[in-house]
This record gives C-alpha cells, structure tokens and sequence, in this order.
C-alpha cells in the first residue's frame, strides 16, 4: 500500500504462535506481526491517536485525509482468528486512498487505516498494544 511519503508491505502470516497479520514499513524495514487481538485493539482506536504515536516517536505527523465513509470497492476480507479475536482485514479505497480496513466481527468496530498510519505501527512495540487493551472496547464516553 502505498500513501503520502509512505510505502508499506502488509500479509498474513502463518507463525508457530498462530496467524498474524505482518506490516513491514519499506524504507525504515520496520516490521511488526499483530495477531488477531491486537488488530481488534486497533479498531477502537481514533486517527488522532495514531498521530500521537507518531509524533511521539519524532516523525512529521501528517493529518490523515478524511475517513473514507461508506462501502468501498476492495479486495476480498482475509479473516484472521484466534482463540481470543476474530477480524476481517482488506484494502479498500482507489488508487492513491487506500486504506488497510480492519473490522472486529465479535465487537462490531472497525477502522480504516492508511499507509502513514501502517508505518508508524511498523515502529511500534507491542507494549503500545497491550496498553490500548487498558481501555477494553474504547474510551469509557464511547461504550
């Protein structure tokens, strides 16, 4: 996928820990593996966070264009699961906007990421996952 200044590699990946979900950030050669309920973490989370994380690790942090709204054309949903979390993964969005979309089935949540955005979780440590599990299903004012 590709974005504003930012290229990034994201597939499924088959560990002896189970499926995880790989996003390697191509200039840095950042890469981290999410299993499945560290991408339902993601779902809950706002763009304006994800720009935090960035500016917190030193980089520019661009305002993300417009959410994209609606139903979008895009590949086929990749399901990955575990014992723990279900969520469906696809690019979605046309050439120039597109968008990693993830969708938690059990919660109903969902997010559409973009490349700048798989970038910066390139870079990130899984302790940035655990703590978004502090506030389970989002913030306290959004239940």
């Amino acid at each position: 996928m590709t974005g504003d200044r930012a290229v990034v590699r994201v597939r499924r990946v088959r560990t002896r820990n189970g499926v995880r979900l790989e996003i390697a950030a191509l200039a840095s050669g950042r890469a981290i593996r999410l299993c499945p309920l560290e991408l339902e973490t993601l779902t809950w989370q706002t763009h304006e966070g994800l720009a935090a994380l960035r500016a917190a690790g030193g980089e520019a942090a661009p305002a993300v264009a417009a959410t994209l709204e609606g139903e979008l054309a895009g590949d086929a949903a990749v399901e990955l699961a575990n014992e723990y979390a279900a969520v469906l993964v696809r690019r979605v969005g046309a050439s120039g906007d597109e968008r990693l979309e993830i969708v938690a089935q059990r919660i109903g949540c969902g997010i559409r990421l973009a490349a700048g955005e798989l970038q910066t979780l390139a870079g990130q440590p899984h302790d940035t996952f655990s703590r978004f599990l502090e506030t389970p299903f989002g913030p306290e004012g959004e239940r």
